[in-house]
């Protein structure tokens, strides 16, 4: 049985049940309005870059980005108002403009900044993804008002050198502080994939207990009902809720706390003011090491098919030839019009592998990976996968594609174990077969064996898959999630009350 042992992990978070989304009922004219209202805002952001830049040479450089946060004020407004946006606010008293505070929040969609800054207005600073992530004009402006853009893993720090690495971003906050302005933040990082809270980083902790500064928890509610993708919504009300302020130093000092029991303790404040609908599914479990947590990878945790990629590149790199890469690709389109089995396809795929020494295809598949498939890896899916991590849950892929690639994956996200394709071998080289299958109903297979082994149980355990190939693997498990299905299978998904995920 190719089963992989890697070494400890732990981990958080979860799958679920089926949720009436704003997308399910969006009209023609609800898309028209909402249409209109980000073309009105992001053509008035662009409108207004050259007499604002020309204005920026006449002042001070500590002026300018004050300059570019309250012009955009009036324009955030009524772009609420053309909208149909409506925010009701809970806690009121707990706020104040004029004096400075940490404002921690949940992150429900990508205009929850927005939503933070229209109420706090233009002195209040967020912490941001890397401006990199955003579209024009809107990353053109964030530079400008200077908000804190903050690497968040180590693929931005590759990608987006100039954005600030966290320690930095701690620095900077505590300065705008001292400066008198407030902050946001979004401790969890990321914006909720599935609707529901995601591990707290230790960030706003840390700002708050170096600056001795209160927090402000903030509970975002209902956006979720009116965000359709991004910046697509329907009209409606946004509920914020802002708590009681909590001093972190005080708990610090009292409980004689780690910084990572500080955050826990403002992930409970930001709790105690959601609905329940918002906590993560299997929250509150006796035995989270029980918990197996299963991923596919292509088009579930990989941006395509990799090992599919992984062969145009071993061709592009002149180790296969033409005429195999060719051979393969008919066999490949013949699987996809059902002419043939998944198992045929990869009966005939395997043959390229013939006499190559497993060293060799080893050495390749590191180096095809660490320059090119590992940035095709979503980087969303990588929140959930240390959300899981972070509750104790087992990370196991589970994946048709051959052993030797599938272990990339493991390593690269530091899954516990992955069940795959075994390759097999003779005097250390391949054969072009392969000893154990891992197809449909193989998947299941593997996994109920594995489940005797690591002694997990599967009524509490996640699963995330794409296609039919996985629907036997998802129905073991208590959380089913289909990652980019196509449209038959996610109504099959819906019935069944499956979650959904669109990346």
């Amino acid at each position: 049985m190719p089963i992989a042992k890697r070494k400890k992990s732990f981990a958080v978070f979860s799958a679920g049940a089926k949720k009436i989304t704003a997308e399910d009922s969006i009209g023609f004219f609800r898309k028209i309005r909402s249409f209109a209202s980000v073309f009105f805002f992001a053509s008035s952001l662009i409108a207004l870059i050259p007499p604002l830049e020309l204005l920026s040479l006449f002042l001070g450089r500590r002026k300018r980005a004050g300059l570019w946060r309250k012009t955009s004020a009036p324009i955030l407004k009524y772009f609420f108002i053309l909208g149909g946006l409506k925010i009701k606010i809970e806690g009121q008293r707990n706020f104040q403009k004029e004096k400075r505070a940490i404002y921690a929040a949940n992150h429900l969609s990508g205009i929850d900044g927005l939503v933070l800054i229209f109420i706090l207005g233009p002195d209040a600073i967020p912490l941001i993804a890397p401006t990199g992530c955003f579209s024009f004009p809107f990353s053109y402006w964030f530079r400008k008002m200077e908000y804190i853009d903050v690497q968040r893993s180590n693929l931005e720090k590759i990608k987006f050198k100039s954005s600030y690495k966290p320690e930095q971003a701690v620095k900077k906050a505590i300065k705008e502080l001292r400066k008198n302005h407030s902050l946001i933040i979004f401790p969890e990082g990321h914006i909720e994939l599935q609707r529901r809270l995601l591990y707290f980083h230790t960030g706003a902790a840390r700002i708050a207990l170096a600056a001795v500064e209160k927090v402000v928890p903030v509970g975002i509610i209902d956006i979720d009902k009116i965000i359709v993708k991004c910046y697509s919504f329907i009209s409606g009300t946004i509920k914020v809720v802002f708590g009681e302020p909590i001093n972190l130093v005080d708990y610090y000092i009292k409980h004689i706390a780690t910084i990572k029991e500080a955050s826990l303790k403002l992930k409970k404040e930001i709790i105690d003011l959601l609905p329940k609908r918002y906590f993560p599914l299997g929250d509150g479990e006796k035995h989270p090491e029980k918990t197996a947590v299963l991923f596919n990878i292509d088009y579930t945790l990989y941006h395509g098919n990799a090992q599919r990629d992984f062969i145009i590149y071993l061709w592009r790199a002149g180790e296969v030839d033409l005429k195999y890469l060719l051979a393969v690709f008919y066999y490949y389109l013949l699987s996809e019009f059902n002419a043939i089995t998944k198992e045929d396809l990869f009966s005939n795929a395997t043959l390229i592998l013939k006499d190559w020494p497993s060293y060799r295809l080893e050495k390749s598949a590191m180096a095809i990976f660490d320059k090119k498939l590992k940035f095709n890896v979503y980087e969303k899916i990588r929140t959930l996968i240390k959300d899981h991590k972070e509750r104790g849950h087992k990370i196991i892929l589970v994946t048709k594609m051959a052993g030797v690639l599938a272990k990339c994956f493991a390593d690269y996200i530091e899954a516990d174990y992955w069940v795959s394709l075994c390759l097999e071998e003779s005097k250390l080289k391949y054969t072009g077969g392969f000893i154990e299958k891992c197809f449909e109903e193989d998947k299941a297979k593997q996994v109920l064996r594995l489940e005797k082994i690591l002694k997990f149980n599967l009524k509490q355990s996640f699963g995330y898959g794409h296609d039919e190939e996985d629907l036997p693997m998802l129905k073991l498990v208590k959380y089913k999630t289909l990652v980019n299905p196509k449209k038959d299978l996610k109504a099959y998904g819906r019935k069944r009350r499956y979650e959904i995920l669109k990346i």
